[in-house]
């Protein structure tokens, strides 16, 4: 939130769509940070809001902060003679190379064929040397230590266990910090956007890559104890539930998303697998994902894409 209050920081309009603002500050001598500006639920933001490249911010004043975690912090503001409703707001100071890509300019993207050859020659290594501190908001919040108000379901010891927790993409929820059981019926809770995240406790499980028949109890119980917090908290059946993991995902700790049928961003047939497909993979052979071809969508401004391409390009008969 300083980064808000800093009169020193020059801001400019990186990326503005028709429902979404981001502002980035990185000027020199002080870290990086980015703003990304919201209506809940997500409708078109006034013209006036972003017009030009403004050098500095809206004049965002914050009535609420919701919830902080590591270098991000989402708050509810208002825009004085810019109309109701209040805007969403995530700060994420410090911002990392990798984030301020993500929140910049679609320059579109490619069909990734990864074969396990190319996984561990060029793309492994390079999450090996991604920073832990990238990861310190997973940490915090498997800890609970941070967001511990958004947890439906704390389940397991640290080798074989998991968090459930409300998703900051469940874009109208009511205030977590309420009695548990008033979430379902709250006016501000929309049961349509429902999106949890299943976070598991153990480090070192980056993705489904590193999956294999050792970890099916583990996923087997995010299956069954998943769904059923869910219902116990909101009365939402398990059969309205889609339940599935990201390959790539956006962070590189293992995940399990939980959105209710209505919502339709993230399961692209080149992006979404679903929990109980990899469940049966495992169980048909225990090293599926280590031996397995993966298709995938990457933005081409992404590293792991520029690493892929190097490596190609520099090893021309491997696929």
């Amino acid at each position: 939130m300083d980064v808000l209050a800093d009169p020193s920081r020059p801001w400019t309009a990186l990326n503005v769509g028709p429902a979404h603002a981001f502002f980035l500050s990185s000027p020199p001598g002080l870290p990086a940070a980015l703003v990304k500006a919201t209506r809940p639920p997500v409708d078109p933001l006034p013209a006036s809001l972003t017009q030009g490249s403004p050098a500095r911010l809206p004049d965002f004043r914050v009535s609420k902060t919701t919830h902080e975690n590591a270098e991000y912090s989402h708050h509810l503001c208002t825009v004085p003679g810019l109309p109701a409703p209040e805007y969403n707001l995530e700060v994420i100071a410090p911002a990392s190379e990798k984030q301020i890509r993500r929140a910049a300019p679609d320059e579109g993207s490619a069909m990734v064929r990864e074969t396990p050859a190319l996984y561990a020659a060029a793309v492994e290594p390079l999450l090996a040397s991604a920073a832990a501190a990238s990861l310190a908001w997973v940490y915090n919040c498997v800890s609970l230590s941070s967001e511990s108000e958004r947890v439906l379901l704390n389940s397991g010891a640290a080798s074989d266990g998991f968090i459930l927790n409300v998703d900051t993409k469940w874009k109208k929820h009511c205030d977590c910090r309420l009695p548990r059981e008033e979430w379902k019926d709250h006016e501000d809770t929309d049961l349509e956007g429902l999106y949890c995240l299943a976070i598991v406790k153990e480090r070192g499980i980056k993705s489904i890559r590193d999956l294999t028949a050792t970890h099916l109890p583990l996923l087997r119980s995010i299956l069954s104890a998943g769904p059923a917090a869910i219902q116990d908290t909101y009365g939402v059946k398990p059969d309205q539930l889609r339940v599935f993991l990201h390959y790539v995902p956006q962070f590189y700790h293992l995940h399990v998303h939980f959105t209710s049928l209505a919502t339709d961003f993230g399961v692209q047939c080149e992006r979404a697998h679903l929990l109980n497909d990899v469940v049966q993979n495992l169980e048909m052979d225990p090293d599926y994902y280590k031996k397995r071809t993966i298709e995938y969508k990457l933005p081409v401004n992404d590293k792991i894409y520029e690493r892929i391409q190097e490596y190609r390009a520099s090893n021309p008969s491997t696929s």
